[in-house]
């Protein structure tokens, strides 16, 4: 599937890696800094294409509960915090994130640096194809009503992160990725087959000692941040005065995914 719009809310860590390529391919990360620095302040004028905050959060937690992630202990540690009552509001998150939208760019700047040096070490460099067309662009999707692209970074942060530790995990003890049946081969490729990754589009004969090398791109500072956005409790979207629009349930949600 292509998606056309960076409203198009990603289901998966490929998908996640490639939305937040097409902002950076279009020097938008301080954009996008502005409007997360803005959206977790409460500041946010409201949703208007999107889902809200938590239907956007529990599409990342159906991601969690795929039945290859679930025992895992990234999915178990933040499956924890959303059934747990987080007491991560806007306004704290925003001071730790960073007091001005410049501090919060700098934050996902190294978020963004990091994914892509480690797409750039596992994909095929002429099979591999983005989730998001050429076209989604920040402009084109987010520049009218930045709160929306905001809402959807602060959504994934958690499948984000879940996706690349679990990789990280799931690496270990693995020296040769598709040429052998054994145990913890098949965990390797089930996993990436979760994130949503396929053979043919990354490096051939890659192992879980490259994907170890590639994750070593995603320093711990990266994962932090990610963790801290992933504790925003979706309770506190009451802060911004019920202006978030949608319903909050998720039954109705095309952007669900099939567990």
């Amino acid at each position: 599937m292509v998606f056309h719009s960076l409203t198009d809310i990603p289901r998966n860590l490929k998908e996640g890696i490639d939305w937040l390529m097409a902002i950076k391919g279009t020097d938008s990360i301080d954009a996008l800094g502005a409007a997360v620095h803005k959206f977790l302040s409460g500041k946010s004028a409201g949703l208007t294409t999107v889902p809200t905050l938590e239907n956007i959060k529990l599409i990342s937690m159906g991601f969690m509960w795929r039945k290859e992630l679930r025992d895992l202990w990234p999915a178990s540690h933040l499956l924890g915090k959303f059934i747990d009552t987080v007491e991560n509001k806007s306004g704290n998150l925003a001071i730790t994130m960073g007091s001005n939208p410049d501090a919060v760019a700098q934050k996902l700047g190294k978020v963004a640096d990091g994914c892509a040096k480690f797409l750039g070490d596992i994909k095929h460099p002429e099979q591999y194809k983005s989730a998001y067309c050429s076209k989604s662009t920040w402009a084109k999707s987010c520049s009218k009503n930045p709160e929306d692209c905001a809402a959807i970074f602060v959504g994934i942060a958690p499948m984000l992160f879940v996706g690349l530790e679990s990789l990280r995990d799931a690496s270990k003890g693995e020296s040769c990725l598709f040429g052998s049946d054994d145990v913890t081969k098949h965990r390797l490729r089930t996993v990436l087959k979760a994130m949503g990754y396929r053979k043919r589009r990354l490096r051939p004969n890659m192992g879980g000692y490259d994907v170890r090398k590639a994750l070593s791109n995603v320093q711990k500072d990266v994962l932090s941040i990610l963790d801290d956005i992933s504790g925003f409790d979706v309770s506190s979207e009451s802060e911004l005065q019920g202006k978030l629009k949608g319903s909050s349930t998720t039954n109705n949600s095309p952007y669900w995914p099939i567990l």
